[in-house]
């Protein structure tokens, strides 16, 4: 911690160490980027987008060794832990925490699915565990629309638990131009001692409408049908082989949209000059 804030501390009522601590890295020169820390990184989607809008990935959190070895290449200077479960926040710093938890336990695709209490996608306690850590400024959070039906609750109730307040809404590939619609819900959190006249505002002011209209859906339809069209005459034609790819594209499908965290990081980065 730095020594401004030490002495600003000694200066602060019991009990609003946080708030005081946010304020003053709120307050820091906006000319120098916001550290990010990228948990379920994936293949890096998020870091991707983030980093965009201006943003600067300071360490990764993945599992899987296929992306591990994509965000190496990459991303060779920025390190990458392993398993979040043994991830200790107590010693990092950082603006940003963002990250999109496993969803297979809340997916709707899993008729059986346990929810929160799934050991995958009940790694967002582990999530969880880290923003209490490290307390950022901010924290993004992605997953599948159906997490609204099975645990939205207690996400939101451990952000609160956290001192978090929290905004969401759900966004589509074709809301930023891509070719299908993917539905997926975003949670932007802050510190409730956070000022007032900036939050709930980031998500608000995107420029994406609420409702796609039917003629986008359409599109986006009609787009993705063509693309199948294409990727399959490569497949019969040239003998792509789906097993050979398997990794490449299961690291392609469960990676976040990037172009939906770069437009919420510019909104971030935008309303804190």
């Amino acid at each position: 911690m730095q020594r401004l804030e030490l002495r600003a501390l000694a200066l602060v009522p019991p009990g609003h160490g946080r708030c005081a601590i946010w304020v003053l890295r709120s307050r820091r020169s906006t000319e120098v980027p916001m550290n990010v820390l990228d948990l379920f990184s994936g293949i890096g989607g998020f870091s991707l987008g983030l980093e965009r809008a201006g943003m600067r990935t300071v360490a990764f959190c993945e599992i899987d060794p296929f992306c591990r070895k994509v965000l190496a290449k990459h991303w060779p200077s920025v390190p990458c832990h392993e398993d979040v479960r043994t991830l200790d926040g107590r010693a990092m710093a950082v603006d940003v925490i963002c990250g999109g938890f496993p969803c297979q336990d809340v997916s709707i695709s899993n008729v059986t699915g346990t929810g929160l209490d799934g050991a995958r996608s009940g790694l967002w306690f582990e999530y969880a565990r880290i923003i209490g850590e490290i307390r950022p400024r901010f924290v993004i959070v992605e997953n599948v629309a159906e997490l609204l039906n099975r645990g939205m609750g207690r996400v939101l109730g451990t952000l609160a638990h956290l001192g978090y307040d929290a905004e969401w809404r759900v966004l589509r590939g074709l809301d930023v131009g891509l070719p299908f619609i993917r539905e997926r819900v975003w949670i932007i959190a802050q510190p409730k001692c956070a000022g007032r006249e900036r939050r709930f505002q980031y998500l608000g002011s995107l420029g994406i409408q609420a409702t796609p209209s039917a003629e986008r859906r359409h599109q986006a339809i009609r787009a993705r049908a063509e693309l199948e069209a294409y990727c399959h005459s490569l497949r019969a034609d040239d003998g792509l082989s789906v097993t050979m790819e398997r990794r490449r594209i299961h690291g392609l499908g469960n990676a976040v949209v990037p172009q939906i965290p770069e437009a919420i990081g510019r909104a971030i980065m935008s309303l804190n000059r």
